[in-house]
């Protein structure tokens, strides 16, 4: 497994070399490549794991990395990586390595993904990241994750879940009559009401689960370990917060309601992760059909 440098996309434009004020720049992996993309990580002194396990320090949702498939120690001004027996290797500069002490701008690859430099920075620098990497992940109103973000890491659950035999649950979700509010209050109230659904979703949701915006009013969340029972019981509690909460925008008091479409993987019906987009789609349509504010499971 080489690197090639043609398809390096590094998010960030220019970081200043590592002799211009090296004193106030700190050591951090800035993700290329791969699901993680545009993340920047400071090392702190001491040893953290990259690989696929959510038990990693940094977990990298991608097929082709070990469980625990990579160690950066940092201590004393130096960085060392050390291959944890991966499977596929850690390949530094090209060149596969069991352990390396790394250099300013070493490119790191642990698969055929996921690509990392290496590099030293400063705050100023690792903000901007932050801010690109928001901006490529998040939507800008809601603060959810937008649908790209969504599409790719559904893609590596639905891997993962398929592969360990794992429950894994979609629930798709549509603010009933949402142009009706938008054009009884105005835009600037259906913004409002947008970024009040994400804030009741963030609040009852668990740090593994994935909450974004899949569209217009469209919303999705991704469940993982979680079986069709535990995915209906979510669902319906957050369609009862949204029919509950008091949407009050200027003093005007708005009527939101919402409908869910929840699917449960099983792999007899559902051959990739798009069927399971539809299942939870197709179930949406029911909810909406049967009379709106309700959940439709199959």
């Amino acid at each position: 497994m080489g690197i090639d440098d043609t398809t390096d996309h590094t998010i960030v434009s220019q970081i200043p070399s590592l002799e211009e004020g090296q004193e106030n720049k700190h050591p951090y992996i800035l993700f290329q490549q791969g699901p993680l993309l545009g993340k920047m990580v400071l090392l702190d002194p001491g040893s953290i794991v990259l690989g696929r396990s959510d038990e990693a320090d940094i977990a990298i949702h991608d097929e082709g990395i070990s469980r625990k498939h990579l160690k950066l120690t940092y201590r004393n001004g130096r960085t060392v990586a050390k291959d944890l027996k991966s499977t596929n290797g850690t390949y530094v500069n090209g060149h596969r390595i069991k352990e390396s002490e790394l250099q300013h701008e070493d490119k790191i690859q642990i698969s055929s993904s996921t690509l990392i430099k290496y590099i030293y920075a400063d705050k100023l620098d690792e903000s901007t990241q932050q801010e690109l990497y928001n901006m490529g992940h998040q939507d800008p109103l809601t603060n959810a994750y937008n649908k790209r973000h969504f599409l790719d890491r559904l893609k590596g659950e639905f891997s993962f879940a398929t592969r360990k035999n794992t429950p894994l649950s979609l629930v798709m979700m549509d603010i009933d009559h949402f142009k009706k509010v938008n054009d009884t209050y105005g835009h600037p109230a259906g913004d409002f009401v947008l970024m009040q659904l994400a804030n009741l979703a963030h609040s009852i949701i668990r740090e593994e689960d994935l909450f974004a915006r899949y569209g217009g009013e469209e919303f999705v969340l991704v469940l993982k370990g979680t079986d069709a029972p535990g995915a209906k019981i979510l669902a319906d509690r957050l369609r009862q917060l949204v029919d509950e909460h008091d949407f009050n925008f200027d003093g005007q008091k708005i009527p939101v309601t919402l409908s869910l479409g929840v699917a449960t993987l099983d792999s007899a019906k559902h051959a990739d992760h798009d069927a399971l987009i539809k299942a939870a789609d197709d179930c949406l349509y029911q909810s909406k059909e049967g009379g709106r504010n309700r959940v439709t499971c199959i």
